[in-house]
């Protein structure tokens, strides 16, 4: 499905996932683009079972003049390079192989039969193993392609000043395999004991002030510091990249895709990885180092279902809302849908008590009962 940015989304290709994306305000008026979008893609060449079909979700947060083209532009070409990429996937012919390998493995350790606890154990994990290598392939890909087209000009709009972070979700039948560059976030609800979810935030935000971000921002000659100033002269606000020999502006994220006069300072697209078994805590990489991150969890009570809540949101809702309270909203909905709905209805109402509805950021946010 292609990008979008105005409406709420029942997606009939797509059961259990509900969109809605809703423009911002400034200085009490209405943006004059919603600079967020989103895109929503079966991978029907990923594995499948029955009613768990394997979808992309993607959420876009565009900054700058041309922040609404740059998300846009990128939703589409992460879209696109998913959709070929699962296509070509002959994970058919892959799972015959494996099948193969475990009877041979299996008749070897004697044990031939097949529907065996040890042989059908054996035969999940190399089919989840091939799951999950396909999934991160996938978003490797369309990572990749879409910087190459922003970097190429592909894009149609002026990406020196302007850009847009991404977040991506794999959903498979079994895990979720998710990637990020930027600040818009991934979490995820599931059933815990006497009737509480687990909360597990499955992405880190990239913003300069995180320890890691700002090495590699401070060795490529760049530099990390508040831009504004409170009436005593202190620094205020979140922490920007500014390029060497200026004080003022800069960016409030040390990922993304574009923003092309600070990516000799350190500010990339290169994203980061997360994965997240069912019912199990999320384990994730760093897409340069291969360190290790711990997954931020906490428990929330909450209805018994759904059994799993997948939340997938720009900063628009992040700001207003915490992980705890965006899981217990969408799993009192009754649905996706009507998650999506709440959601950004708690959000501008809070964004309008703060500024006394003179400022709102674009707020998007994808729901999927999983």
């Amino acid at each position: 499905m292609p990008p979008q940015s105005a409406a709420l989304l029942t997606l009939l290709r797509c059961p259990g996932v509900g969109v809605l994306s809703a423009r911002g305000r400034v200085n009490g008026s209405p943006k004059r683009h919603n600079q967020d979008a989103f895109c929503i893609e079966p991978l029907p060449g990923l594995p499948q079972q029955e009613h768990h079909q394997c979808t992309l979700i993607g959420i876009f947060d565009g900054h700058g003049a041309e922040g609404h083209a740059a998300s846009r532009h990128v939703a589409t070409q992460v879209a696109t390079a998913a959709r070929q990429y699962a296509s070509s996937l002959p994970l058919g012919d892959l799972w015959s192989h494996a099948q193969q390998d475990d009877r041979s493995s299996s008749k070897q350790q004697g044990h031939s039969n097949m529907n065996s606890p040890v042989a059908m154990l054996a035969q999940c994990s190399i089919e989840d193993e091939l799951a999950l290598d396909a999934a991160r392939g996938c978003l490797e890909v369309s990572f990749s392609q879409a910087a190459q087209s922003v970097a190429a000009g592909a894009a149609g709009c002026d990406v020196v000043k302007s850009g847009t972070t991404a977040v991506a979700c794999v959903v498979l039948p079994e895990s979720l395999v998710v990637a990020w560059a930027g600040d818009s976030r991934a979490v995820v609800g599931s059933t815990a004991g006497a009737g509480g979810y687990t909360v597990t935030q499955l992405t880190a935000d990239h913003k300069p002030s995180r320890l890691s971000e700002m090495t590699r921002i401070l060795a490529a000659g760049g530099k990390v510091a508040r831009s504004a100033f409170d009436r005593h002269g202190n620094p205020t606000g979140p922490f920007r990249v500014v390029p060497p020999g200026r004080s003022s502006a800069g960016l409030s994220v040390a990922r993304a895709f574009g923003d092309l006069q600070l990516a000799p300072y350190g500010v990339i697209p290169v994203p980061e990885f997360a994965t997240y078994s069912r019912g199990t805590s999320a384990t994730a990489e760093h897409a340069l180092n291969k360190g290790a991150a711990a997954a931020a969890m906490s428990t929330v009570a909450a209805p018994q279902c759904p059994a799993e809540v997948l939340v997938v949101a720009t900063d628009g809702l992040w700001e207003m809302v915490c992980n705890e309270e965006a899981v217990e909203l969408a799993v009192m909905a009754g649905g996706p849908e009507e998650a999506a709905q709440q959601l950004v209805a708690v959000a501008k109402q809070r964004w309008a008590e703060m500024s006394c509805g003179r400022h709102q950021d674009d707020i998007t946010v994808a729901v999927a009962y999983l």
